[in-house]
């Protein structure tokens, strides 16, 4: 029998985890009105939290959850600002299957350091390798979504490389922040963090995001983060891309795409220099063709996505 215990701030039940060797493993999560959230499974762990399926004791409906970091938490403002304005401009009507933003769970510790939203099934991830063309369908929809974002100076550029933990088995984890509904089997975005958006320097919103930040030591580090930006839009794309279509042992390549990938977040000096994109740079035949077909345009443009859509149209 497993020995656990009570966390101190009296929400997570935690005992010995195998993939650690330490007593770190969450095993329940007790919410308002003497409901516990029993853990099935932990799907994914990234610098934002742990993200589990559980089990409600009241009425046995299941759920994704997030425990959410310290991080997590303090950048969940960001998430709540985008929520306000994907709703009020109604995209929630027009992308319900794609987007569904998760809602707090109400317990003792601090605001939001729990979240999830009820499913039946946890998501699968998407095949980049061996089933190309369905992963490319997903892309689209990812390309149509910002396209209609960037209506509204909002966009998703953080696509996903890779989680701090890779889970056994794990079918869940992938590095991808999007997945297949297991229902439907449709696209289903899954980051909600409030760095996977964006928004244009100089608006009223990220100057708000600014302030609110402006005793955190990441976003003084890493000041483009969040910031709706031509070069930042594309590379993280592309690079997205490049990443997941490499292979496993392939670790000069993945360090050049991570090393890349940090270094725009932290200058606009960064942007600058790469605001030309070399192709041979790229092994995708993916990378290649969109840098062709996008070249001279702004991926800041709704029209640039849906020239992004029809090139992955056709490389299906």
């Amino acid at each position: 029998m497993i020995k656990t215990r009570l966390s101190k701030n009296k929400v997570f039940v935690i005992g010995y985890n195998p993939e650690t060797n330490k007593d770190d493993k969450i095993y329940e999560v007790h919410a308002g009105g003497n409901i516990i959230y029993y853990i099935k499974e932990q799907l994914g762990q990234g610098k934002d939290g742990r993200t589990y399926f559980a089990e409600r004791s009241d009425d046995k409906s299941t759920w994704i959850i997030k425990a959410q970091s310290l991080y997590g938490r303090l950048f969940y403002h960001r998430t709540e600002a985008i929520r306000s304005i994907y709703n009020r401009v109604n995209l929630d009507k027009e992308f319900k299957d794609l987007i569904s933003f998760p809602e707090q769970i109400p317990t003792v510790a601090p605001k939001y350091e729990v979240i999830g939203y009820p499913c039946k099934k946890p998501y699968i991830k998407y095949d980049t390798v061996s089933r190309k063309s369905e992963w490319i369908e997903a892309l689209i929809e990812i390309a149509r979504l910002n396209s209609k974002l960037l209506e509204h100076n909002i966009a998703i550029w953080d696509f996903g490389f890779v989680g701090l933990v890779n889970l056994k088995g794990s079918n869940f984890c992938s590095g991808l922040n999007y997945m297949i509904h297991p229902e439907t089997n449709k696209t289903r975005w899954i980051d909600y963090g409030g760095n996977a958006f964006c928004i244009p320097d100089g608006n009223t919103v990220l100057a708000e995001w600014r302030n609110y930040e402006k005793d955190y030591i990441e976003t003084y580090k890493r000041p483009m983060l969040g910031v709706l930006n031509n070069t930042m839009l594309k590379w993280y794309f592309l690079l997205h891309i490049e990443y997941h279509r490499l292979q496993e042992d392939d670790k000069h390549s993945k360090n050049f795409i991570e090393g890349i990938a940090s270094m725009l977040q932290i200058s606009n000096k960064f942007t600058k220099m790469f605001e030309e994109t070399d192709e041979s740079l790229f092994e995708s035949d993916i990378c290649k063709q969109l840098i062709r077909d996008t070249e001279q345009l702004d991926w800041t443009e709704p029209s640039t996505w849906k020239v992004v859509q029809e090139t992955l149209k056709g490389m299906k």
